[in-house]
């Protein structure tokens, strides 16, 4: 019986920390509603005074909305990683649920869904003698 009781708790724990983990902790209430305009010059203001959960919301939803005027934002955004999530539950999970090694750097994956609009801005930047090595 204890057996099973603790299985049904670690299974809980589990499925609680994966729904955090997918649905919560990237919210942003300033851009919840706004349209990819909105959210391309919230990214395009002075990166050091931005909320972290708003950089990754608009990042996200740029590359969902297939946003292409935001490809010359985005690729100033290639080394901008995912913030460790400071919840130690989700924190154990995340990364066998929402996270995978190419979305850890969420620009690259909005360009890539982006598509081949972002292609000359890429290519731009890779020509770019004074962009760091991690953006290239």
């Amino acid at each position: 019986m204890l057996k099973r009781t603790s299985t049904i708790y670690i299974c809980s724990l589990y499925l609680f920390a994966a729904a955090g983990g997918l649905f919560g902790g990237t919210g942003c209430a300033q851009l919840e509603d706004a349209k990819p305009e909105t959210q391309l010059a919230y990214l395009q203001r002075d990166r050091k005074e931005l909320d972290v959960n708003c950089i990754l919301f608009a990042i996200v939803h740029l590359g969902t909305a297939h946003y292409a005027p935001a490809s010359k934002t985005l690729v100033k955004y290639l080394d901008y990683i995912v913030p460790e999530d400071p919840n130690p539950v989700s924190r154990l999970f995340s990364g066998h649920v929402t996270y995978f090694p190419w979305s850890l750097y969420p620009a690259s994956t909005a360009l890539f869904t982006i598509g081949e609009a972002t292609v000359p801005d890429i290519i731009a930047l890779i020509a770019d003698a004074e962009a760091s090595d991690l953006i290239r």
